[in-house]
C-alpha cells in the first residue's frame, strides 16, 4: 500500500500540514512530527481548559504517523516511545489537576509499545547483524542492554555507543563463548553491571561457508561449528537462568535449518535442530516462573555472514524462492525478537517463529 492510499482510509484524522507532505510522498522526519504535535498540544493548552477533540485527534494521528516512520525507516518501536514521551511532556498538565494528559493510561500505544522500559537484557553476538539490530531495537525500546562479541571490538563499541544515545545502559564484554572461562567472564560482568536479567537473547553462531557433504567433513569443522553454535548456547543459557527474574525471556536465534536440515551443511543444521528441541523442553522446566523460551528461525538474511553466497549470482535464484520477493534485512528478524522480549507475547512459550519470508513453510 502506498502512503497516498494509507492516508486516504485515515484522512480526518490527519492534521493537515502532515497530510499535505504525505500526499505528495514528501519526506516527513520524526523531529517534524514531533515539532507539530508539540505546537498543536501547547497551543491548546494556552487557549484554557482540556484540549479541543481536533488536539486530541492529533496527538493520535501523531502517534500513528510517528509509527507509520518507524516502519518505514526501520527505526523500530523506540521512535514511537520517543513521540510519545515528548508530547507528554508538551501537554504538561501539572499546574491544573483538572487536565489530564491525553496519552495517560498510553491508551494510544498500548497494542504497539513492546513496554522494556527498566528491563535488562544480554545479546551474544551483539557486535554486527542480527544481534547488532536486536540490541538496537531493545535499547529504543527502553532495555538496558549487554552484548557479548568475539573479535569486532570496534563495531561493538559503535553498538554500545549507540544505544548510550538512546538513553539506557550498555556495554561489551568480549570472549569465545565456547569456552566456559569466557562465558564466566561474560556472566561476572552481568552481575556487576545488571544483578540479573530480565532478557536472554543467545545469538551468537557461525554459518561455514564452504559446501562439504559429511562423507567429506573434517572431526575439526564438526566440533567447532557444535561448540560455537551449541555448547555456547547451553553454557550462556545455563548461566541467563541463574539469574533471570521471574517472567523472563529467553529467546534462541536458531534457522530453519535446524527444521528442514541444509545439504552440504549438516554440522550447522543439526546445532540449530538441537536448539530447536532445547526450546522444547527448557520451556517446561522455567515456565512456573513465568520465563517463556522461544525461538526465532531465520532463513537468508543480508548480513556479512551470508555476503559470499548471497554476493554471487545465486542471489537472483535464492530470492525466486522467497515468496515475498527478496532476502531478509537484519532488522526483519530483530523485530520479532523483540516482540518475543515483551509483554505482548506473554502466553507465547515453546514456539518456533519462522522469519523467511514464506521460503520455507514448517512449524
Amino acid at each position: 500500500m502506498t502512503i497516498a492510499a494509507w492516508i486516504g482510509q485515515r484522512d480526518r484524522r490527519v492534521p493537515d500540514a502532515l497530510r499535505v507532505r504525505l500526499r505528495a510522498n514528501a519526506p516527513v522526519s520524526l523531529a517534524a512530527i514531533l515539532r507539530a504535535g508539540e505546537e498543536d498540544l501547547t497551543a491548546s493548552v494556552r487557549e484554557g481548559g482540556r484540549p479541543a477533540a481536533f488536539s486530541l485527534l492529533a496527538a493520535d494521528a501523531y502517534v500513528t504517523y510517528a509509527c507509520l516512520w518507524a516502519v518505514l525507516e526501520g527505526k523500530g518501536h523506540g521512535a514511537l516511545s520517543r513521540v510519545t514521551e515528548r508530547l507528554a511532556l508538551a501537554w504538561n498538565p501539572a499546574d491544573d489537576g483538572a487536565r489530564s494528559n491525553p496519552l495517560d493510561g498510553k491508551e494510544h500505544v498500548n497494542a504497539l509499545e513492546p513496554g522494556l522500559k527498566g528491563k535488562t537484557a544480554l545479546v551474544t553476538g551483539g557486535s554486527r547483524g542480527v544481534g547488532a539490530a536486536t540490541v538496537r531495537l531493545l535499547a529504543g525500546a527502553g532495555a538496558d542492554v549487554g552484548i557479548s562479541y568475539y573479535n569486532r571490538s570496534a563495531d561493538a563499541a559503535r553498538v554500545v555507543a549507540e544505544a548510550r544515545a538512546m538513553g539506557v545502559r550498555s556495554w561489551a564484554e568480549a570472549g569465545d563463548l565456547a569456552d566456559r572461562v569466557a562465558v564466566d567472564r561474560l556472566f561476572g560482568r552481568v552481575d556487576r553491571e545488571f544483578g540479573s536479567l530480565d532478557i536472554f537473547v543467545g545469538n551468537a553462531g557461525i554459518w561455514p561457508v564452504p559446501d562439504v557433504p559429511v562423507s567429506e567433513m573434517e572431526d575439526a569443522r564438526w566440533h567447532r561449528t557444535i561448540a560455537v553454535n551449541l555448547d555456547s548456547i547451553f553454557f550462556t543459557t545455563r548461566e541467563a537462568l541463574r539469574r533471570m527474574n521471574d517472567d523472563g525471556r529467553v529467546i534462541l536465534v536458531s534457522s530453519t535449518a535446524g527444521q528442514r536440515g541444509e545439504a552440504y551443511h549438516s554440522d550447522y543444521a543439526a546445532t540449530k535442530g538441537a536448539m530447536i528441541s532445547m526450546v522444547k523442553g527448557l520451556c517446561v522446566e522455567v515456565g512456573a516462573r513465568g520465563i517463556t523460551v522461544n525461538s526465532v528461525a531465520p532463513g537468508w538474511i543480508d548480513t556479512e555472514m551470508s555476503q559470499d553466497a548471497l554476493g554471487s549470482e545465486d542471489r537472483s535464484r535464492i530470492e525466486a524462492d522467497i515468496p515475498i520477493g527478496r532476502v531478509a534485512t537484519a532488522e526483519d528478524v530483530a523485530g520479532p525478537i523483540v516482540l518475543l522480549c515483551s509483554p505482548l507475547a506473554r502466553h507465547i512459550t515453546g514456539e518456533i517463529l519462522n522469519v523467511n519470508g514464506g521460503a520455507v513453510l514448517v512449524g
